[in-house]
């Protein structure tokens, strides 16, 4: 009992020494917990749980203009592929990405970029253009018959980007970064959209085929972005079709990205 009465009076003098210095604090912070002890008038022990979850994963979104080049790197066709001039207004791709966290390369300014993610590229023809196969080649001939109000061409891919960003900005700032590599895609479906009125009823067609497109692409990328928003530059290194089957023709995209990942 007197043992026990000591030790509360030595407690006491011991708080009130506490209560006659300045406050004082620290934390410790153990397994995602963070502990803060807080000296004052009144002693003070503060347990709070972090938030121990991590974003592994952002989502990314891309959208833009999307054409092709001929073989001499110009947007002007070669003589006899002028029925395939496209109509850049309408002529547009789209594109979603899930990226996984970069591997940091060097000090928060370099890192390795890799994810997965599906494409829309779509092109939608200046002249009253009918695609079809024989003989395995891709024909592109004037249709006589029908004037189409709507006729698009439309590749998908399954995309995967292997790309190193570099960093201009402090990893708590907001501010430039650039984003280059390559982007491999594996063809996963095409088709032909068209509408059109014959004998006054309005008409849709959907005609899916391989349309001889290259079954695997490999696209060069740079992307320039300030904080979640930039812009994305896109160059095929492969043609769009087989060789031999159809023109040869090189894929290109200019768009607006918006997310994470890149």
């Amino acid at each position: 009992m007197k043992k026990g009465f000591i030790t509360l009076v030595v407690g006491l003098i011991t708080l009130s020494g506490f209560s006659q210095e300045k406050e004082k604090s620290g934390t410790l912070k153990v397994a995602n917990t963070k502990i803060t002890v807080t000296s004052s008038d009144s002693a003070a022990v503060g347990i709070v749980k972090e938030d121990s979850t991590k974003q592994f994963i952002n989502g990314h979104i891309e959208f833009g203009v999307n054409g092709y080049l001929s073989n001499n790197n110009t947007i002007a066709l070669n003589k006899g592929d002028e029925l395939m001039e496209l109509n850049y207004g309408r002529s547009r791709y789209f594109a979603y990405y899930m990226m996984f966290d970069g591997m940091n390369i060097v000090k928060d300014k370099m890192f390795f970029l890799t994810g997965l993610g599906l494409s829309y590229n779509g092109y939608f023809f200046e002249n009253n253009v009918n695609i079809g196969t024989a003989n395995d080649t891709t024909l592109f001939t004037q249709d006589t018959l029908i004037n189409y109000d709507k006729y698009k061409l439309r590749a998908t891919y399954l995309q995967i980007p292997v790309m190193v960003r570099f960093r201009f900005h402090e990893p708590d700032e907001k501010g430039l970064n650039m984003t280059l590599g390559v982007i491999g895609g594996y063809r996963i479906g095409s088709k032909i959209k068209a509408k059109y009125t014959l004998d006054g009823d309005k008409k849709k067609d959907k005609i899916k085929d391989d349309f001889n497109f290259s079954p695997f692409k490999a696209d060069a990328t740079l992307r320039i972005g300030y904080s979640s928003f930039g812009l994305a530059f896109n160059y095929s290194l492969t043609s769009l079709f087989e060789k031999g089957k159809a023109p040869e023709l090189y894929p290109f995209s200019i768009g607006i990205t918006l997310g994470g990942g890149f």
